[in-house]
């Protein structure tokens, strides 16, 4: 027969876990589809164990889950799954810490740590997986703050729980002891692994070599030049809007590009490169 639980839903995070799921017996596997929306979830209780994020965190947080995948578990079922996953918000603030840990940025971070952390505000925040057999791919990642704009790249593979995601920050001010380039995240889903890649780990290198020759020379690789602009916000979030509705916020109440500069930073949606987008709504289980 066929199973439906619908509405499946229960509070999440501060905000609501609305969901819809069909499972079909009369196939072996079973044919699961999975509907979830999570609505106005509280950025501060994401990480209630992060003393850092709750006390200085704020904002809301929309998601859309779109899944069809066969298999007679779980994990057989995630490993199989076709579909999207779409995440949006508008406004907000989070750790100013975090940001910078995320630069590796020591000029900024050392008031920080000796003075307290401080919130920052967000501008917006987007990420675009499509999902094909297991592997979601991500193909617009975009977190835009007052001090720094992020873009990411990489996948999930939702059968075996890996991560293989690439952040890059671009910090929007000047400063000095930046080990700025791409952050690297590994492992899994439960313990996920933060490294730096052989770009950033090259210029520390280059900082120290250049030490023994002046000191004052180290700190030429560890100079930020601040180069990152305000992301079109509204651009990026158009991507996902059906998950910014869900955070309870609209495209327009986000900003839109660099309102100081001429030109704003691009938003690179990698779903163009490759063509549409999976659809978000009623993907076909597999035969």
């Amino acid at each position: 027969g066929v199973l439906v639980l619908d509405p499946l839903n229960f509070g999440f995070a501060g905000g609501n876990l609305v969901s819809t799921i069909t499972l079909d017996a009369r196939t072996n596997p079973i044919a699961a589809k999975v509907s979830i929306d999570l609505r106005r979830v509280r950025l501060e209780r994401l990480f209630p164990t992060l003393e850092t994020v709750k006390n200085t965190s704020t904002g809301s947080l929309g998601a859309q889950i779109r899944l069809a995948g066969r298999g007679n578990s779980i994990a057989a079922m995630m490993a199989t799954a076709d579909g999207t996953l779409n995440f949006g918000m508008a406004g907000g603030k989070v750790s100013e810490l975090g940001i910078w840990l995320v630069n590796l940025h020591g000029g900024q971070l050392l008031p920080l740590l000796f003075g307290g952390d401080r919130p920052t505000q967000i501008r917006c925040g987007a990420a675009a997986f499509a999902v094909d057999d297991g592997l979601a791919t991500l193909g617009l990642f975009v977190f835009d703050t007052e001090e720094s704009n992020i873009s990411g790249s990489g996948t999930l593979n939702l059968g075996t729980e890996q991560l293989d995601i690439t952040l890059e920050p671009r910090a929007k001010k000047a400063g000095i002891l930046s080990l700025r380039g791409p952050v690297h995240i590994g492992g899994t889903f439960r313990d996920a692994d933060f490294g730096l890649s052989s770009q950033t780990i090259g210029r520390g290198v280059g900082a120290i070599a250049l030490a023994f020759v002046n000191p004052l020379l180290a700190l030429i690789p560890l100079i930020e030049t601040g180069p990152g602009q305000n992301a079109d916000c509204q651009a990026a979030l158009a991507s996902v809007s059906g998950a910014v509705k869900q955070s309870g916020k609209k495209v327009s109440d986000a900003p839109t590009g660099d309102e100081k500069a001429s030109s704003p930073a691009p938003i690179i949606d990698m779903r163009k490169r490759s063509g549409p987008p999976a659809p978000i709504v009623d993907v076909p289980a597999k035969q």
